[in-house]
């Protein structure tokens, strides 16, 4: 995946009990935003995305 400039990631949230997918980047590691409520949801998102 390109992430453009700079340095991004994705990672699962281990804190709640759903395992949601947030999305950060820098400069604020700390501060992500939710991007799929599962890994199952994320994974059929990045397909419906891949061109």
């Amino acid at each position: 995946m390109s992430v453009e400039d700079g340095y991004s990631f994705y990672a699962i949230d281990l804190t709640t009990d759903s395992g949601a997918i947030v999305r950060g980047c820098e400069p604020e590691f700390e501060e992500v935003e939710k991007v799929s409520d599962s890994f199952g949801e994320f994974l059929a998102w990045m397909m419906s995305n891949s061109d």
